[in-house]
């Protein structure tokens, strides 16, 4: 198939009402939607939304389609038991096997299925959604229209899932996406090397750590703060190469430092300044520190992204969307972009295994930020965060 390729949405007038909805997951999945007949045989796809859906099963053409049967609660609850994904069906990656809640989805109703079909939820006895043949797709629920400034991000996350998951799983069956390489490494901001531990950070525990979980740690380091650097934590880095590396955490670390809205050639000086630190730490140490920029706060604003950009910087990783953006419906969908250079989001070291999955699933990879203070019991944390990652794949 070439092309876009083309997905009807029946009945027309709940297309209608889901505008904003569909048009985030056309951007998404690079389909479009139109409202359209179930019998419409020259649609790639179709989606049948509540209520008139159930009525219209014995029309619908021999293409690929998913059946919703009841509008999602919008109002969020304490849910009665979690879902439980299928571990053997295909298509769910990262997400396969686990057990989630969502907080509205106590009404979901099951679904009158036959003995051969593959199930791919439950909630608790209750089959919620499942594939009846190889392109139809039945499930208990159906996304709500996004509200004015609502994310689509917000509907796929621990506490709510269930009705948006079945369509982007229908999408990306109907699309041919799979799933990239799973990649995954840590970031603690701040710390400098001048003495073998920073705080809670002990370099040598933490390499040894890494070394036995095989897992990564960047340290995110404050160029003003690169005059000195004991040559034990030297030794440290050069003996694991593969566990430890640097990248470059602003440049003073100074209050929205790379967020401001200032002239360019401000910022520029500043990234300058950053850079020249930078290789004045390399000669003296023989270490390298890798030209990916860590914002102070995860925050920047488009224009220091240029700026970035611009002095030869390979990537930069940021908590929130730059400073200065429209704000947009896929914010947090997946990682971006600025000229051709990576913004990769982050995500914090206590977020727990369910927000991972789910960034997994998005082919996000797995920027995973600390602080010293977040080793305050020694580097089991991060170990338990990267037993937690190798269960999502086998991380890069």
């Amino acid at each position: 198939m070439t092309g876009q390729q083309r997905v009807g949405v029946w009945p027309p007038d709940a297309f209608a009402g889901r505008r904003r909805l569909f048009a985030a997951l056309a951007r998404a999945y690079k389909v479009s939607f139109e409202g359209a007949a179930p019998a419409d045989s020259e649609l790639d796809g179709l989606l049948l939304l509540p209520s008139r859906a159930r009525s219209s099963l014995d029309g619908v053409a021999a293409i690929p389609s998913l059946t919703m049967l009841e509008d999602e609660e919008c109002e969020r609850r304490e849910s009665a038991g979690g879902w439980q994904l299928s571990a053997g069906a295909g298509g769910l990656g990262p997400l396969a096997g686990r057990s989630l809640i969502d907080s509205g989805a106590g009404r979901a109703a099951g679904l009158a299925v036959s003995e051969s079909a593959a199930v791919l939820a439950r909630h608790g006895r209750n089959v919620v959604w499942a594939r009846e043949s190889r392109h139809r797709y039945l499930a208990a629920l159906c996304p709500a229209e996004l509200a004015p400034g609502e994310r689509l991000r917000s509907r796929l996350r621990s506490g709510r899932f269930a009705a948006l998951l079945p369509v982007v799983h229908f999408l990306r069956e109907l699309t041919g996406e799979t799933f990239p390489p799973l990649r995954a490494a840590f970031v603690v901001d701040d710390p400098n090397l001048r003495r073998p531990t920073y705080g809670y950070l002990d370099y040598a525990e933490v390499a040894e750590d890494a070394a036995r979980s095989g897992y990564h740690l960047a340290v995110a380091m404050v160029p003003l703060d690169a005059r000195r650097v004991h040559p034990k934590v030297v030794s440290v880095f050069r003996e694991h190469e593969q566990q430890l590396s640097l990248a470059v955490h602003g440049n003073d670390h100074v209050r929205h430092e790379l967020a401001r809205l200032e002239p360019p050639a401000r910022t520029a000086r500043r990234v300058s300044s950053a850079l020249a630190r930078v290789a004045a730490f390399e000669r003296e140490s023989g270490l390298a520190v890798a030209r990916v920029m860590v914002p102070p706060h995860g925050v920047c604003s488009l224009a220091a992204l240029d700026v970035v950009r611009a002095h030869g910087f390979e990537g930069v990783t940021l908590t929130r969307p730059p400073v200065g953006a429209q704000p947009d419906a896929l914010d947090g969908w997946r990682a971006g972009e600025r000229g051709g250079m990576p913004i990769l989001p982050r995500v914090h070291v206590k977020a727990g295994g369910e927000e991972l999955a789910f960034r997994a699933f998005l082919g996000q990879p797995l920027i995973v930020y600390g602080h010293h203070g977040d080793l305050r019991g020694g580097a089991e944390i991060l170990s338990e965060v990267a037993r937690e990652v190798a269960r999502l794949g086998d991380p890069t």
